[in-house]
């Protein structure tokens, strides 16, 4: 996984904070089940809670687990949005480093994109608008779509993010919470870790 390090420690906040909140995988308990068996090489504390907090009857633990086997990926058109995808991640890497010399920002999680697309690539970022900063590991985007019946075009640029830094995923956001048991942690990771904090 040559382009591992831009996505492993968004992979890695995502499946910490949903791994406080189980229900969410109801429905999705099979991908999940793979999900973990891939990342435990990469992220073994993570995948192991994970896998702990999926429904159902399993082993004890990811690691006494087999390695996914799989004969053929054939979802072409998948694989085509993907490869997009990590295209228009390329370029805001590249967006993102400038501002990292500059000093700008200090890590991507630091950084507000502002993408300004248009062309087919324009209604695909529009079509996954919600996991554009998950994707590009940064706090928030602001995405403007322009015609899609023209030739792909991404024009981003980089500014510091707005907010206060959230101690649990590292997002800023416009606020955390102030409770004694949540103090300093977002909404979003609040709600992950219902039933185990009293916020």
């Amino acid at each position: 996984m040559s382009d591992s390090g831009g996505t492993t420690p968004a992979v890695d906040r995502r499946l910490s904070a949903a791994a406080g909140n189980a229900s969410r995988f109801r429905g999705r308990d099979e991908t999940s089940e793979g999900l973990a068996r891939l990342l435990a090489p990469i992220l073994p504390v993570t995948a192991d809670q994970l896998w702990q907090h999926i429904p159902g009857r399993r082993s004890g633990s990811i690691h006494l687990e087999e390695f996914p086997k799989v004969e053929a990926y054939s979802d072409a058109p998948l694989l085509k949005i993907w490869e997009a995808l990590r295209d228009v991640r390329e370029t805001v890497n590249a967006a993102l480093e400038e501002k990292r010399k500059n000093k700008v920002i200090g890590t991507s999680l630091g950084a507000r994109l502002i993408i300004n697309a248009s062309g087919p690539i324009g209604a695909l970022l529009k079509s996954r608008r919600d996991d554009l900063p998950m994707l590009f590991n940064v706090s928030d985007v602001s995405l403007t779509v322009g015609a899609t019946d023209v030739a792909d075009e991404v024009r981003v640029e980089v500014e510091k993010a707005p907010g206060v830094k959230c101690a649990r995923c590292w997002r800023f956001v416009p606020s955390v919470r102030t409770e004694p048991d949540c103090a300093g942690i977002c909404d979003r990771c609040v709600d992950a870790l219902a039933g185990l904090v009293n916020c």
